[in-house]
């Protein structure tokens, strides 16, 4: 089935086995714009959970925050270091054929939204900055940047 010139995303939760929209109005305005006889594509999921605050504190305070301190960042400011985490382990790779040869594009992606691929894209920097650095830039529980156990204190 083709896509609708228009596409409408409604929340709500099930209740009982039935749909109950957070805006109800908004599903009969859709409904109508339709049109009666009309086929249409629907489509039930859960919804996304968005990343954590925690999530974003232990990127950026822990695994960014790690990598300003390493000498293999030198100059590099965190929106660099940033953008070189989402190209190094948020990419992916497609093959287009060029004048009958197959040519390989790499296509960054974009910084994660949800909490599941935050997650996985945290999990794969950690491996990344541990296994291709030498020395590896060694990432410690997010725990220890939560309760501040890796910073230094000032006794003057």
């Amino acid at each position: 089935m083709g896509k609708a010139a228009i596409e409408y995303i409604h929340r709500g939760i099930v209740r009982n086995g039935i749909l109950v929209f957070d805006n109800p109005s908004m599903y009969e305005i859709s409904l109508n714009n339709i049109g009666e006889g009309k086929r249409f594509e629907l489509i039930i999921g859960s919804e996304l959970e968005s990343a954590s605050k925690d999530q974003y504190g232990f990127f950026y305070g822990g695994i960014i925050g790690e990598c300003l301190e390493s000498n293999h960042f030198g100059g590099w400011d965190k929106d660099d270091i940033k953008d070189f985490l989402i190209k190094r382990c948020n990419s992916y790779s497609r093959v287009r054929i060029v004048y009958g040869e197959p040519v390989e594009e790499i296509l960054s992606g974009a910084f994660p939204k949800t909490k599941a691929e935050l997650t996985k894209f945290i999990n794969k920097c950690i491996l990344y900055l541990e296994t291709d650095f030498d020395p590896p830039i060694i990432i410690k529980n997010p725990n220890e940047y939560k309760l501040n156990l890796n910073k230094t204190k000032n006794n003057g």
